[in-house]
């Protein structure tokens, strides 16, 4: 990471981006840092700033969808934590639960999609609520009235089996959409009124019922002759604050924001469709961004997209080994294990760049994720190609040394271990980079398939495209060309990465401290790929000295094995085979072994290492003159999350 001379009169101290702000049982916040945002020009950071804005201002809508009250449990707890006077022991309750709140955008935990409950009761909240407030204002626009709300809201926060899964993608009933909780579906409505109706909106939908009556519903903030849409005032902020950045936006950027306003007023799938074609072939800014429904993985049918919002600065230093994999996207297309039939032919190369984060909200943040390609649409990555962005500021966030704590369980022999380790720290870079680059960027689609195969795969397509991305990463590291590249030393081999990431095969499983199935689409991705090579011989669960272990037996057998998976994937993909990838991601990719899952949490505890990392913000600050104008912008690092939180829910702390 490179540091900027700053252009403030008074010096700021900038503290690392992985240093660590806050502990709470298995949960770690870091503070981000941004010091390439000091680089930028005058107009640049305007833009950023009101960027980042219009980010924060759709952030309620991602609460909207998460759960139903998610937005009333919110706002009742940014007035718990607004200075009142309030028993000090019930307070350090409410902060503890606010803090995983706050993270994870409501009370399910992404990992699991298991509901968490506070440590306080009902009977002790809801004296010291009723006591001080009458009314509270919730980020829809819409006041709820306190004497009613913590009867009506009880079981959504204290009930562990009241609705208890956010997202059940393989439940016994065989309906995803009543087993979860998620908010994208009215309570009562079933898969099999969902299938058999029309959709028009699609990503920014959502249906109800009215009168008994499937209705779909639109998130926007409507415009002449159409009618707002739900959360219209948060649509109404976002827009607000693109328009303002509009004004500083570089030329290239223009026309990808005006479509995507349009978008967020008319709801209209067309004009997002327009604003992914421009904003793809934009990349000559500094300054970048998501903003949209854009991921499927909270709906148990994969069609409706979670709201996001992420600001970037370009981390120059680092982009020349990404845009060096970019520019030979066709090489790698080329050595596909999969069908000719089914490799790209007429190649659109990727963009792609290093990035520092500014600002994730949603499903951005504050759980960030470390790569990202764009968009989604398999047609569109067809046709226009798509856009990558690795977060390299997520990415440092002490990784390194978690693993060497974890690997010294969980890899038996010291040989192994210093394998596992040689060059960690750019083998995840450049994994990441496959995975996102060339992984979710390649592969055609057969020609006889009539619309995106996500349509056809349903629940398990986003299960299936992760492992898909995840086993190009297999299939090439270790690659010379990726040393000719620039993107690997020729210190980490196959052998080191295939060692180290069937190490996670039995340490991720301390994230499932209940039941025996994973929900997660990526968890499910990566589980599926270590179950099927293990069936094949590659690797073994091996029991040394009372403990288990999972360990590499061959890498060439497992070189296959990948290969191999992935071009059965592919395929399905390619063809739209439902039933196909059906029964890989069940046979492989779901159930886990409760009692090797205990064995891993006893064995991780004494270790003391968060399994879950999120992180708190940089913030832009307007620096004004006498006569309050705005004359320049400075970034500040707060270190408190909580404040920061408050901040961005419109409160001053």
């Amino acid at each position: 990471m490179s540091c900027h001379s700053s252009n403030h009169s008074m010096p700021v101290a900038q503290p690392t981006a992985s240093e660590l702000i806050l502990r709470q049982d298995n949960l770690a916040i870091y503070q981000l840092t941004c010091p390439e945002f000091d680089a930028l020009t005058p107009r640049l950071q305007r833009y950023a700033y009101h960027l980042c804005k219009a980010a924060i201002a759709g952030r309620d809508i991602y609460f909207d969808q998460t759960a139903p009250r998610s937005l009333e449990i919110k706002a009742c707890i940014e007035e718990l934590l607004w200075p009142k006077d309030i028993d000090p022991e019930l307070r350090k309750k409410v902060e503890r639960y606010a803090v995983k709140f706050l993270t994870f955008n409501g009370n399910y935990d992404p990992e699991t999609s298991r509901k968490f409950v506070p440590e306080f009761t009902y009977e002790e909240m809801n004296h010291q609520f009723r006591r001080i407030w009458k009314l509270v204002m919730t980020g829809d626009g819409h006041q709820i009235e306190v004497d009613n709300a913590w009867l009506d809201l009880k079981p959504y926060i204290f009930d562990p089996d009241f609705r208890p899964v956010l997202v059940n993608k393989s439940p016994e009933s065989g309906d995803p959409i009543s087993a979860s909780a998620i908010n994208l579906y009215d309570k009562g409505i079933t898969r099999r009124q969902i299938e058999a109706a029309p959709s028009h909106y699609g990503l920014n939908g959502r249906f109800a019922l009215a009168d008994n009556q499937l209705v779909e519903e639109v998130y926007r903030a409507g415009a002449p002759h159409i009618a707002p849409g739900r959360m219209a005032k948060a649509m109404e902020a976002i827009i607000a604050e693109l328009e303002l950045a509009l004004a500083d936006a570089p030329d290239g950027s223009r026309p990808a924001l005006q479509a995507l306003i349009e978008y967020f007023r008319t709801g209209e799938p067309e004009a997002f469709d327009r604003h992914c074609r421009l904003w793809v072939k934009d990349n000559n800014s500094p300054v970048d961004y998501i903003l949209g429904f854009i991921e499927v993985y909270n709906d148990p049918l994969g069609k409706r997209g979670s709201f996001e919002g992420g600001v970037f600065v370009e981390d120059t230093p680092a982009t020349a080994a990404l845009r060096s994999l970019a520019e030979n996207a066709a090489w790698f297309e080329a050595r596909m294990p999969w069908e000719d039939d089914f490799k790209k032919k007429d190649f659109t190369p990727p963009s792609a760049k290093a990035v520092k984060m500014l600002i994730g909200v949603g499903g951005e943040g504050p759980t960030c994720p470390g790569g990202i390609n764009l968009p989604n649409d398999s047609r569109l990555r067809e046709t226009v190609g798509t856009k990558n962005f690795i977060l390299t500021n997520v990415m440092e966030s002490g990784a390194d040394e978690r693993a060497k704590l974890l690997f010294g369980e969980f890899i038996y022999s010291p040989e192994e271990r210093t394998l596992a380790l040689q060059g960690f720290n750019e083998r995840r870079m450049a994994m990441t980079a496959l995975h996102e680059i060339v992984g979710h960027g390649s592969g055609r689609i057969s020609p006889d398939l009539k619309g995106d195969p996500d349509s056809y795969l349903k629940e398990f397509a986003s299960t299936l495209e992760e492992a898909r991305a995840d086993l190009v990463a297999l299939w090439f590291v270790g690659d010379p060309k990726l040393v000719e590249l620039g993107v690997l030393s020729p210190a980490v081999t196959r052998k080191s990465a295939y060692t180290a990431e069937l190490a996670y095969t039995l340490i991720d499983l301390r994230y499932m401290p209940k039941g025996d199935q994973f929900e997660e689409d990526h968890a499910r991705a990566e589980h599926l790929i270590a179950s099927y090579l293990i069936s094949k011989g590659g690797a073994k669960i091996e029991i040394i000295e009372g403990k288990a272990y999972c360990r590499l037996v061959e890498v060439e057998v497992t070189h296959r094995a990948v290969g191999d998976l992935l071009a059965q994937i592919q395929r399905i993909k390619a063809t739209g085979d439902y039933a196909a990838g059906k029964k890989l991601v069940e046979t492989y990719g779901i159930k886990f072994d409760p009692k090797l899952r205990d064995e891993v949490i006893a064995r991780a505890k004494p270790l003391d290492i968060p399994d879950r990392i999120a992180f708190a913000m940089p913030e832009i600050v307007p620096v004004r003159n006498k006569m309050g104008g705005v004359e320049s912008f400075k970034i500040t690092y707060p270190k408190d999350f909580i404040g920061q939180m408050i901040r961005f829910g419109g409160k001053s702390n």
